[in-house]
């Protein structure tokens, strides 16, 4: 067999090695981003799943700080919380919330903080986004 003809054949079973490699490699991704696509599927807002919550309803950030449901809430997150000492240590990371927290008036980052936590995605009702924002920024159904 002369030199050309080994090389001709090293070459094919190269190419046919990185076909089969291209092959696995694709369906192997595939596979990945169809699992993947399923698991998004299967998440909901925050705000999707409290939308079930027979006992609970999401505060309405329109309402804005002077609104008494949204007052009630801060008080209640004030005093439950009020034991943070360095930023970041409260369920909700409010912005300066130990400097704050002893302020009746609502905070506006307390508003914006609920409402970003409620766009969150979550598997399900026990996840952190989800208890925290059913815990401070909902109210009792009617």
């Amino acid at each position: 067999m002369d030199s050309s003809t080994v090389i001709n054949s090293l070459f094919g079973i190269l190419g046919a090695g990185a076909i089969g490699s291209t092959s696995f490699m694709g369906y192997t991704f595939f596979k990945e981003m169809h699992k993947t696509e399923e698991y998004r599927r299967s998440l909901l807002s925050v705000a999707e799943l409290l939308a079930k919550d027979k006992t609970k309803v999401l505060l309405n950030r329109s309402d804005g700080i002077t609104h008494q449901d949204w007052k009630t809430a801060w008080n209640h997150y004030r005093k439950e919380n009020n034991s943070a000492s360095k930023a970041g240590e409260d369920p909700l990371k409010v912005t300066n919330f130990v400097s704050k927290k002893g302020e009746e008036s609502v905070l506006e980052d307390f508003l914006n903080r609920c409402d970003l936590e409620s766009k969150r995605w979550v598997s399900s009702d026990k996840d952190t986004p989800y208890i925290n924002v059913l815990k401070w920024c909902t109210k009792d159904k009617k």
